[in-house]
Order: structure tokens, then C-alpha cells, then sequence
């Protein structure tokens, strides 16, 4: 029981810390993320954007498609806590993560109907998207708390369809907010998730809030 105890005020402490950091660094200009001819956002300075080749893409990947038997979009752009591609110890203990998925087709019909759903259409889009919410949560075994209606939501120059949902972390059972936002453009569909730890929010709320509002999409 000591040992726990010292381990939850070491985190405490290092969390605190991170923060701290995380707040003295805002008068920095943010890292802005540029996919060419798709979209572009800022990220800021607490995250870093994934090795696309590196060493913990290759063990997630290996991780996932051998526990879950799934495959991650190939088209895929994550950003994680800055050190956790370095397995510094902070950066693996806590938890923050921006994740952008596309899938490229021809989307004019639709991408020019989302800004004029009425409350009707925005009801049946929350059945269908809570459906398959919960359909990949008891398929993956992911526990689900509580799930928000969907709604039209500004995000950069576009307006979102978007919805958020708080679930129960694999790793320590905590439980995780995660906000969705699904754009959709004349050539592309973007899926854009945040995501972490509700004890966490202090750290991470406000800066992926903002990293949001930087999004442009091409």
C-alpha cells in the first residue's frame, strides 16, 4: 500500500510539473502540422506529431491488429504527448492524443448538405452514430459511460459534424473523454478525434480545444 501510495504522488507531482511546463510555454508559436492540398493545424508545445516509421508506431500497430484483429487507416495522422516517441517516463504516463483519419472520395453532394441539417436529420445521425459507437465498443471490448447527441459545430473554416463520448481506459480503467468531428469536403471525408484522461483535463482541455479552432481545410 506505501508503494502505491508513493507511486500516485510521484504522478501527482510529475503531473503538476508537465503542466507548469505546458503553461510557460504558450507565448510560443505552435508547430503547425501541414498536410499539402488536404488541411493544415497547429499543435501545441506539450505534443509532438508520430514517427510514421518509428519504433512505438510499429509496436501499436503489431499491438492492435494482434489483440483487436484491426487494421489503423493507413491514411493517418497522429499526434501524441512530446516524449512519449522517446518512452520518456511523463510522457508514457499520461495521456493526450489528436488523431486525424481521411477517406478520399467525391463527397460534393453531401459535403454541400451538412451546414443546412435540421434537428430531424442531426437525431437520426446521433442513432446511427451511437450505434456504431457501441457496436465497435462491445466488439473491441471498450466499456462506454456516455455518449453525446451530434451536433453542427464550427471547426476552422468548416462547419463539423461532431459528438463526444467518455469511455473506460484499457491500460488503467480511467475514464477517457473523447470528442469526434467528422468535416467533409468536395474530394475527402476527415474524422478528427481528441482525446484524454478526464483527471488529466487541466493539462490538455484547452490547448486541444485550440488546436481545433487552428484547423484549415484546403
Amino acid at each position: 500500500m506505501k508503494i502505491k501510495n508513493t507511486l500516485v504522488i510521484l504522478l501527482l507531482i510529475l503531473t503538476c510539473c508537465f503542466s507548469m511546463t505546458v503553461k510557460s510555454q504558450n507565448m510560443y508559436k505552435w508547430e503547425k502540422v501541414n498536410i499539402p492540398n488536404v488541411l493544415s493545424f497547429r499543435i501545441p508545445p506539450s505534443m509532438e506529431m508520430r514517427d510514421s516509421d518509428g519504433f512505438i508506431k510499429k509496436v501499436l500497430d503489431e499491438y492492435v491488429e494482434r489483440v483487436f484483429e484491426k487494421q489503423f487507416n493507413p491514411s493517418r495522422v497522429v499526434i501524441q504527448t512530446k516524449g512519449f516517441g522517446e518512452i520518456e517516463y511523463l510522457a508514457t504516463m499520461l495521456y493526450g492524443r489528436i488523431i486525424v483519419e481521411f477517406d478520399f472520395d467525391d463527397y460534393s453532394d453531401f459535403a454541400n448538405q451538412v451546414a443546412l441539417f435540421n434537428q430531424d436529420d442531426l437525431d437520426e445521425i446521433t442513432y446511427m452514430d451511437s450505434q456504431e459507437l457501441k457496436e465497435e465498443s462491445t466488439k473491441y471490448g471498450i466499456i462506454l459511460k456516455e455518449i453525446s447527441k451530434t451536433t453542427l459545430k464550427k471547426i476552422g473554416n468548416k462547419k463539423a459534424l461532431h459528438y463526444s463520448y467518455i469511455r473506460e481506459s484499457v491500460r488503467d480503467k480511467s475514464d477517457v473523454k473523447v470528442d469526434v468531428f467528422k468535416v467533409f469536403t468536395n474530394n475527402y471525408i476527415a474524422k478528427i478525434t481528441y482525446s484524454y484522461r478526464v483527471s488529466e483535463a487541466e493539462i490538455w482541455k484547452k490547448d486541444l480545444e485550440k488546436s481545433v479552432e487552428t484547423f484549415e481545410f484546403n
